[in-house]
Formats: C-alpha cells, structure tokens, sequence
C-alpha cells in the first residue's frame, strides 16, 4: 500500500488524508510540542522502554495463542501455548540488548520471561476462549474515514484492535492492559473517558457492521513473584465491563474531529505549544522527550543527537482493513 507525508511530516494515506490514532491524538492533546516531535519529526529515544516491550510481547503472545486455537483450528492448546510463548520471547529478544534481559532474569524482575509465563497461564486461566460465544476478530488492523472537521479536512483513524467477540449476547470490543497499578476501580475508572476506548469501539462497529455493547477491559498486573507469592497469578487479572452507547461514540468522533482542526493551526502559526504539566513527569518515568525540553533551547538540537533516533509511525505497513 502506497502513501506519504505532508509538508510538516505528517503521514497520509494514499487517498491524501493524514492518519490518527488514539495514541498520536493523545500526545498533541497532552502538549503540542510532543505530537510535533514524535509524528513529525518522527523522534523516539534510543533507550528501549522495557514496560512497553513486556506490554507489546505480552499482546503477541495473545494474539497468536488466540489464533491458534480459535482463527485457525485444529490447535491443541499446548502447541498454542508454546507458540504464543516463542512469540513473546522473539519480540523480548529483538527489541532488548542481552545485558538487560539477562538483568531482567537474574533479578527475578516481574518483566522477565519467567513472570511472562506466570502471568500469561494466569490470564489463560482468568480468560478461556470458551467463556465467549464467539470470537469475530484478534488483531484487526484498519484506517477508517473517521469523518470530515469543521474546517473541511477528511481524517482517517487507525489501529489494531487485540479482539472483537460476542459475549453475553452483546458484541465488545476487548482491550488488553499490562500494568503496574493495582487492578481497583481507580485503575478502571480511567478507562471510562479513554479516547482509545470509544474510539476503538466506534472502529469495531465499522468493521462488523453491528452496534457495540461496549468495551471489555482486560488488565494484567505485573508484578514479581516474590511481591504477590500469596496470590495465584490469575488473581493478578482483572476485568471490567464499560458500555457505550451511540451518542457518546458520536460525541467522541465530533470531538476529535475539532481537536484535529486545532493541531493544524498549530502547524499552521509555526507554534506548537509545550504545556509545562503533569505529562512532563507523570509516574513511570514521565514525558519521553523530557531530555529535549530540561535544555536551553540553544542545547536543544544536542540532545536530539544525543539521546533520540528517528522512528516513523506508520500504521499503513500493517496487514489493515482500509476504507
């Protein structure tokens, strides 16, 4: 599939639309200054980020699990199983230097492949592909038209989403979370005004062509064995139910069609604004271009040298349903 970037580095696809996702839209919501950097300037740091690799082998190890014994059946579950568990470990493999996996291992560090595997038979254990009544979709990549803003510009909206099933006589969209946190209501909560949420739900009802009952949130609480050696690994996974209904997915599309317009007037003054909040030292490490930003702005192209690489987003690469 053929596509390109726009004047400020913005990625289209090949009907000319720029393209979003629910984590690009939310670094411009948090500071303008980040969204310019990481998707237009295509700036990512150097440094692996052991929390987001654990995150994205542990939805490998899913994903393949899942399509072995549902999408592609006949599949014994302990063929799935080791497979799902290969795919982890090649992710973990590819994406860190030997000398932090063995860290991580030696260490007993709830990101290891050890804890991997605990934490994995938990979740098969909490979450069997029986307790649904079907499984319609795992992985579906898609770029959608998501509509026209105000000030005329069509958008596409895109992603991947971890599963589409039918559950309880209802369709949901079920979104997978490795945390940190505990899995109480605060860590749910969150979920409930999620842009990622409603706006993977609304993609789902697109792809089926049926209403949503809502959004399943699966989380995954990573932890170490020794910190949790009183609880079995299934009691570290938690779910929660969020129902939508059609006026708050409309009231999400609206909304994020009119924050579309407002990054481009940034673009188009030259100024993208740098908030000075929460997200510059949020738990977990904060902002990760924070290296940029503690520099006089005359070190500011130093530190790019120094600490980033440049990494381009492109959804369009992926196997998707584009429209």
């Amino acid at each position: 599939m053929s596509n390109l970037f726009g004047t400020h580095g913005e990625l289209l696809d090949e009907a000319g639309r720029e393209v979003f996702d629910s984590t690009k839209l939310s670094a411009y919501a948090d500071c303008e200054y980040l969204g310019k950097l990481q998707y237009e300037e295509h700036l990512a740091p150097q440094e692996p980020a052991v929390a987001l690799v654990f995150g994205s082998a542990f939805h490998k190890a899913v994903e393949v699990w899942t399509q072995q014994r549902i999408m592609q059946p006949p599949c014994i579950d302990t063929t799935a199983v080791a497979n799902a568990e290969a795919a982890f470990v090649e992710i973990w493999e590819h994406e860190l230097p030997l000398e932090v996996r063995e860290m991580l291992e030696f260490s007993g560090d709830k990101r290891s492949v050890g804890n991997f595997k605990r934490l994995f038979a938990g979740y098969r254990k909490k979450f069997p592909l029986e307790m649904y009544e079907a499984v319609l979709a795992c992985e579906q990549s898609f770029t959608l038209l998501l509509g026209t803003t105000p000030a005329g510009r069509e958008v596409g909206w895109s992603g991947v989403i971890d599963r589409i099933v039918r559950w309880q006589d209802g369709i949901y969209y079920v979104d997978i979370k490795t945390s940190s946190y505990q899995l109480d209501d605060k860590f749910f909560d969150k979920f409930k005004l999620s842009g990622q949420m409603r706006g993977y739900t609304w993609a789902g009802q697109q792809l089926v062509g049926e209403e949503f009952a809502g959004a399943l949130v699966q989380g995954v609480h990573v932890q170490a064995p020794l910190k949790t050696k009183t609880r079995a690994a299934d009691e570290l996974v938690q779910c929660e139910s969020i129902p939508f209904v059609q006026s708050q997915l409309e009231e999400w599309r609206i909304n994020t069609l009119h924050k579309i317009d407002s990054i481009h007037r940034a673009r188009e003054i030259g100024y993208w604004e740098r908030n000075y909040a929460s997200r510059c030292s949020a738990f977990g490490g904060g902002c990760e271009m924070k290296r940029i930003c503690w520099a006089p702005p005359e070190d500011q192209e130093n530190r790019r040298q120094l600490h980033f690489k440049e990494r381009v987003w492109n959804p369009l690469m992926k196997d998707a349903v584009v429209e």
